[in-house]
């Protein structure tokens, strides 16, 4: 008989075994879970053979994934924890497949039931289910981000870690704006793990960059720096992340405090070999680290510190010559490679500053070049093509290593040959930076000559056009022989083709016109063109023209005789366009008056068979060139058809004459006259733009005093629209806004005594001039919608002197991303250039880009700097709103630095004008006013929407300004969603009403 036992049962078993599995204590279950239920459902997708069966499969889980739950939904029937963990599971694989999950939209909320768990394994599956499948506007935000507030605040370390790797995949508004201060308590408590302050740094930093307005790290950047001595590898690449974030998009000087402790890091692993071996990837310490502290060291300058500027220097000496790649593994190679280059980089970018190239730091520049050098011939086309860039940055950085660099111009000389485009375009940017009087003759040739092994490489027709660009210019820019110039032009073109710009032959034009010696080469060079087999209309421009001009000096030859230079040309007449055959009739009256018994009657025959043309511009033509050539007075015929004169030394040459849109990039009107150059210079022009240094890295100049003489102002034509734009005289400036400011922490938008006029009046209105002296006048034209606009510049070369080497380089700033356009590399006299600048607005900034003009004036290099005048206004519309909803947003709107309340006297020469205010805020500024807020009709109120591209985003600008017109005094009182927005409006009416030294900043 079966007698009673006190055994247990096996199911008795299984629940004293599990028992306190689900209690958090201060040990973590390590068991490793196995779903074998997922297992089989993924061998069972794979197994599908087509789309249909697997949507079925997943169909038919879905509907017994939720009849499970529903089953189960009440409190006394609930799923097993480790049932809801395996199924959940399963919605996440196949919400990664790219299903639809909304049929399971309970998974959200089952998913915050395990992150309330006590089990740890509960909690692991909770949080990664809402990283992955929930959005950030999902309804359970903010139940997710109460669950995440009690986690965060655990005693356990692992428990920490589970919110942040979720907050991180999420990044929420709510979620950034609610747990961001507790983040940073966590990165910044020295009793923290190590792991959670590394987790803490990663997940900030996925919070600043999508809402960068909420970043404050100078109220903790101390504490921050005391993170920088940590020894953990691991700690430090996640904070490094962080601070590069930090100095790319706000303050950079501020950050400057951390370059003596990361140069210390350096030294730590580099020289002292302070590093766990956990940390040796392939023999290299900790690479990953290296590469971003030398890539934030790029941001700033030599430090001034002699200790770090000697280890900085030692560490760079012994990465450069201690690093060898030969024989090794290619992990190895590349772990090597990636720290050597950014070294490099370092080295191009520190070489700029005046003290690093003294002394040693000149002897690492040599190194520099040299280890470059080795690395030119490596069979590995990444290493080619770093090494080609490295070089080109040592270049443009340093002119005085371009000797170094040079040694090596048969290997670049080859790379312009490889079969990588990438490659190919670099080499030849680097042939293009290292040509010099010296070779220039040889780099122009070698060049030629691969265009000519390239003119039937269709596939790369942009690397084609960037190549004769370059050629042309450097033609040009080294031509010491009148006659060199002249061959290398007419072969680029007839290699070229069609694609010319009619600026080259143009340019060829005026050199043979302006040089008399010149002049029967240049015609004998261009019949010599006509006759080659590949001729094109540019060809035939240049030759209709020499010809017509100066064929008589070559007609005594036999070859080339005047019946031999007219079928040269008229062989061509039907092929060419309608302009280039009105310029060779133009050719044919001079030949009938030259030769008239050669070619009188034949060139008869030409103007009678045209007459009749459908094309207007050749039958008139025809027509008065045949009237002209029967008209007995042969004296004056003579007069009419003489030689044309000398090009004069004030040209007008802008986009419209020379056949190119304004939006043309490398390939516009860049050619420079470097013969033409007046060789008298100024004392005046000698004294206020002559460099301190003939280095191309020298401080730029200061901009030329508005009180200086100037010569008449000369009005910039719009190739866009046609109108003009007279110059303005020079206003008188008005003092800085940045010491009334400095409570707020933000730099002020008018801060340059030299562009303030300009620029304030730019502020308000689309179109003027930016900037004006002797020498060159900026106009602008401007023009915005919402987040997007676009600038179009007009550069005026008004010193009647050639203005060489002319180029423009544009700071940005942060959050406001630009497109750039191209500018020609030369101005002649009374010459234009123009340039389109796009810009996006992301979000909210707090200051201006900075254009740096540089060209050369009779070999004396001017460097000239003035802002870009795209203020936050300019992305602002005006927002009607009531009354009622101006309050209500006006009370929403608390933070300290988002609201701004100052007093400040007015100008003297401008009483208080309430027409003159309210045109400048919605006019200018693109508010709208708001009435009936204020019942005193001589205050006045506004509002508008700050567009931003990220998230479509719109932010309120709210102003109230009270006026005192027998004291001519103001209080101004703004608040807006984002403190940049806040100070850069508060300097901007400001600057337009008030004197700034009188400004009383009240207390928020």
């Amino acid at each position: 008989t079966n007698q009673p036992t006190n055994q247990p049962t096996n199911q008795e078993r299984r629940k004293k075994k599990n028992f306190g599995v689900g209690t958090m204590s201060k040990r973590v279950v390590r068991k490793k879970q196995s779903f074998k239920g997922l297992t089989n459902f993924i061998k069972e997708l794979r197994a599908c053979e087509s789309k249909e069966d697997e949507q079925e499969a997943v169909n038919k889980e879905m509907a017994n994934i939720r009849k499970k739950f529903t089953k189960h939904s009440n409190k006394k029937h609930t799923l097993p924890s480790y049932q809801k963990r395996k199924y959940i599971c399963k919605i996440m694989y196949m919400f990664m497949l790219g299903y639809d999950v909304e049929a399971v939209n309970f998974v959200y909320m089952e998913a915050v039931k395990l992150c309330a768990s006590d089990s740890f394994v509960d909690k692991q599956v909770g949080y990664i289910a809402l990283g992955v499948l929930l959005t950030d506007s999902h309804s359970l935000i903010p139940l997710v981000i109460q669950r995440m507030q009690t986690d965060l605040n655990s005693r356990n370390s692992f428990v920490q870690g589970l919110p942040l790797t979720a907050i991180a995949n999420i990044g929420s508004r709510e979620m950034a704006e609610t747990l961001t201060p507790i983040i940073v308590k966590m990165l910044l408590a020295p009793d923290s793990a190590s792991i959670i302050r590394k987790k803490s740094a990663l997940s900030l930093l996925q919070l600043y960059r999508k809402f960068p307005y909420l970043s404050t790290p100078d109220q903790w950047l101390t504490k921050l720096e005391l993170l920088l001595k940590e020894h953990d590898v691991g700690l430090l690449c996640s904070v490094l992340s962080l601070i590069l974030f930090f100095t790319q998009s706000d303050d950079r000087d501020a950050y400057a405090i951390f370059v003596d402790p990361i140069i210390q890091i350096l030294k730590r692993i580099v020289l002292e070999k302070g590093y766990s071996r956990d940390y040796l990837y392939f023999k290299v310490p900790c690479p990953w680290l290296q590469v971003k502290l030398y890539r934030f060291l790029r941001s700033y300058p030599m430090p001034t510190s002699p200790a770090s500027r000697e280890a900085l220097i030692q560490v760079l000496k012994h990465v450069i010559t201690h690093t060898n790649t030969r024989g090794q593994s290619v992990n190895q190679r590349n772990a090597k490679n990636c720290v050597l280059f950014e070294a490099l980089s370092l080295v191009c970018h520190l070489e700029s500053d005046e003290v690093h190239s003294r002394g040693e730091g000149a002897a690492i520049m040599k190194q520099a070049a040299h280890v470059l050098g080795k690395f030119m011939s490596s069979k590995e086309a990444n290493v080619r093509y770093l090494t080609l860039e490295g070089m080109y940055n040592l270049v443009t950085s340093a002119p005085n290593s371009v000797p170094l660099v040079a040694r090596h111009l048969d290997t670049v000389i080859m790379a312009i040959r490889d079969p990588d485009i990438s490659i190919r375009r670099r080499a030849l940017d680097l042939l293009f930076g290292m040509c010099d009087l010296e070779n220039s003759k040889r780099v122009v040739a070698e060049l030629m000559g691969f265009l000519q092994e390239s003119a039937y490489d269709v596939e790369n027709n942009s690397f084609h056009d960037e190549l004769v660009i370059k050629i042309a210019i450097l033609a040009e820019r080294y031509i010491s022989d009148g006659a060199w110039y002249i061959e290398s032009i007419l072969r680029l073109i007839t290699l070229a083709g069609d694609t010319i710009s009619d600026a080259l032959w143009h340019r060829v034009v005026r050199v043979v016109t302006n040089n008399e010696d010149q002049q029967a080469h240049g015609a004998r060079v261009s019949f010599r063109a006509l006759q080659h087999p590949n001729w094109n209309e540019v060809t035939v421009k240049i030759g209709g023209y020499l010809l017509g001009e100066f064929g008589h000096l070559i007609a005594d030859d036999v070859a080339t005789g005047p019946e031999q230079q007219f079928y040269a040309l008229h062989s061509k007449f039907p092929f060419c366009s309608a302009p280039t055959q009105a310029l060779l009739l133009s050719t044919y009256i001079k030949f009938s008056n030259l030769y008239p018994e050669e070619l009188a009657d034949v060139v008869g025959e030409v103007f009678l068979q045209y007459q009749n043309s459908h094309d207007t511009e050749i039958q008139q033509r025809a027509s008065e060139y045949w009237n002209l050539s029967e008209y007995e007075d042969a004296e004056l015929i003579s007069k009419v058809l003489y030689q044309m004169p000398k090009f004069p030394e004030r040209k007008r040459l802008d986009a419209q004459s020379t056949g190119r849109s304004e939006d043309t990039t490398e390939g516009g009107d860049y050619y420079e006259d470097d013969d033409d150059d007046d060789e008298e210079e100024s004392s005046e022009f000698s004294e206020r733009y002559r460099s301190p240094a003939p280095a191309a890295a020298a401080s730029p100049s200061p901009a030329p005093s508005p009180a200086a003489q100037a010569p008449a102002p000369v009005a910039m034509a719009t190739p866009v629209t046609g109108m003009m734009m007279p110059t303005q005289p020079m206003m008188p400036m008005q003092p800085d806004l940045t010491p009334a400011l400095q409570p707020m922490d933000t730099p002020s938008l008018v801060r340059d005594p030299a562009d303030s006029q300009y620029f304030r009046d730019l502020s308000l209105a689309s179109e003027g001039v930016l900037y004006e002296d002797r020498y060159l006048q900026v106009g602008v034209k401007s023009q915005f919608q919402k987040a997007a606009g676009r600038y179009m510049l007009y550069y005026g070369n008004v010193s009647g002197q050639t203005l060489s080497g002319f180029s423009v380089s544009f700071s940005p700033v942060p959050y406001l991303a630009a497109q750039v356009g191209q500018v020609k590399p030369a101005l002649q006299p009374d010459e234009q250039t123009q340039q389109l600048i796009n810009l996006l607005c992301e979000t909210a900034y707090n200051d201006t880009p900075t254009l740096k003009v540089s060209f050369t004036l009779n070999g004396t290099p001017v460097q000239l700097s003035f802002r870009l005048p795209v203020v936050p206004t300019k992305f602002c519309q005006p927002d009607p709103i009531t009354p009622a909803l101006f309050f209500h947003k006006w009370k929403q709107i608390v933070a300290p630095r988002q609201v701004y309340v100052a007093m400040f006297q007015g100008l003297a020469s401008k009483p208080v004008d309430l027409a003159h205010i309210t045109n400048v805020l919605t006019n200018g500024y693109n508010l709208s006013m708001v009435p009936g807020v204020d019942a005193n009709p001589n205050n006045l109120v506004a509002a508008g929407l700050f567009h931003t591209e990220r998230n479509q985003a719109q932010l309120t600008c709210l102003v109230r300004l009270e006026t005192h017109s027998a004291a001519n005094f103001y209080r101004i009182s703004l608040r807006t969603d984002h403190y940049h927005l806040t100070a850069a409006l508060a300097s901007l009416i400001i600057s337009q009403l008030g004197q700034i030294s009188t400004i009383q900043v009240a207390p928020n």
